[in-house]
């Protein structure tokens, strides 16, 4: 399917998301495994599925307001079962059955050809961690305040080498420099 021939909802759904940022990550719970409804799921099905879950994560994939990801990419395109099963190392026939048979016990949806995870919302993103995100984000927007270089794509160590940002001096008395919270002397 083209870009140009998506259907609304997921037109709509690409422009109106605000995308997150990347994650390598994803929550996989037991309960996965041993709910009633994948009982008689094959384990390369339940394979299949919670490889799945790093790619909405990493790629990122939308998600939308009930909490379905949708294999889709940032530009549009629709992740398909020949590219998943490029990614997580599967083939074609193998991602094709496992996504059939998790449509059929409702843990992942298909709607115009493309593949959505149900209920994604509600496993990944917990009150937890919600809250640990936001405490993340105030932490690095408290950092990105102190050192500009942080907003300027310098990493953490490079700043600590160089005991400095970019665009400021160094500094020049003892005492001036922190450690991990310590206050240390300049040789």
């Amino acid at each position: 399917m083209n870009v140009e021939d998506q259907p609304a909802w997921l037109i709509e759904l690409l422009e109106t998301y605000e995308w997150p940022k990347k994650l390598v990550w994803a929550k996989a719970y037991r309960q996965w495994w041993q709910t009633d409804s994948h009982a008689t799921l094959t384990g390369l099905t339940l394979g299949v599925g919670v490889a799945l879950f790093p790619l909405v994560r990493s790629i990122p994939c939308p998600i939308d307001d009930d909490g379905t990801a949708w294999m889709v990419h940032r530009c549009g395109e629709i992740l398909t079962c020949g590219l998943i099963a490029n990614m997580t190392r599967h083939t074609p026939r193998q991602v094709k059955a496992a996504v059939k048979d998790l449509v059929n016990c409702r843990t992942f949806v298909l709607r115009d050809g493309v593949i959505g995870i149900t209920n994604f919302r509600h496993w990944q993103e917990t009150p937890e961690a919600i809250k640990k995100q936001k405490q993340r984000d105030a932490k690095a927007a408290a950092l990105g305040e102190l050192l500009p270089a942080f907003r300027e794509g310098q990493s953490e160590s490079q700043a600590l080498k160089l005991g400095t940002c970019p665009g400021t001096s160094p500094p020049t008395s003892p005492g001036q420099i922190r450690h991990r919270g310590q206050k240390t002397e300049l040789n």
